[in-house]
């Protein structure tokens, strides 16, 4: 198995860990949290000169259904990928240094899960790819507010009614649909779907999470302008619509 796979599997695990954690030893979440991402960051910069890299994550073809979902990293996925891991350590470090900020027992595994899920968006190779791993990103992100106190019914069903069309639209796979869901994750006025109102306190990962649906939608712009051909004033439509809907 590729290393970079590795990585993705391990702050999947520690993930788990720090839930794990929180029965039997929760003072221990923060630093298992901060251990993790310093070594996979540390890991990740000793990769720089191996670029670029690939594999396959999930074989689907045999199915004859979907193509594979491969992943691949250039040196533009490096940099995303390097800054993804040295916001998320920082977040990381920031909460165990000021542990009276660090208030949601969770906010260490969710942390972990969301820095995972945002890489399978920056890895993905492909446009099923790229629409899976932004499913697995909003999944993440509706998981971590779930957990952080966010029970508006309107907003959750906003969220799943998002999810679901980015599952029907796995096999469809094309530029269209991909622009589609940057759209959407843009926060393209008129759907306002990224201010959760009810989270219950502030914990070390709010900053966050109004933030990481639009960052997938930008990297799915960023990868799809390359082959999406999408005309200047179309480019110009969206920015302005994205920027109306965080007003």
């Amino acid at each position: 198995m590729e290393i970079f796979l590795l990585l993705f599997w391990l702050l999947l695990l520690g993930a788990a860990a720090c839930m794990a954690l929180l029965r039997f030893r929760a003072a221990w979440t923060w630093p298992t949290a901060v251990g993790l991402l310093g070594l996979v960051l540390l890991i990740w910069l000793g990769l720089r000169p191996q670029l670029p890299l690939e594999a396959t994550f999930f074989g689907w073809s045999a199915s004859g259904f979907l193509p594979d979902w491969t992943w691949r990293v250039d040196l533009a996925a490096w940099s995303m990928t390097t800054w993804v891991l040295l916001l998320g350590t920082a977040v990381a470090l920031r909460a165990f240094f000021q542990p009276e900020r660090a208030n949601q027992p969770t906010a260490p595994a969710s942390l972990l899960l969301l820095a995972a899920a945002a890489l399978s968006v920056i890895w993905s190779d492909g446009f099923t790819g790229l629409l899976a791993g932004t499913t697995l990103l909003l999944t993440s992100w509706l998981v971590t507010l779930w957990l952080a106190g966010e029970r508006s019914t309107a907003f959750l069903f906003k969220g799943a009614v998002l999810l679901v069309g980015l599952l029907l639209s796995w096999p469809i796979g094309s530029s269209r649909t991909a622009l589609l869901g940057a759209a959407l994750l843009l926060n393209v006025w008129p759907l306002p779907l990224w201010s959760p109102k009810n989270v219950v306190g502030e914990t070390a990962v709010t900053p966050l999470t109004p933030l990481l649906p639009p960052l997938a939608g930008a990297l799915l712009l960023i990868r799809l302008l390359p082959v999406a051909q999408l005309s200047p004033a179309l480019s110009l439509l969206l920015t302005v619509l994205a920027l109306v809907g965080f007003m």
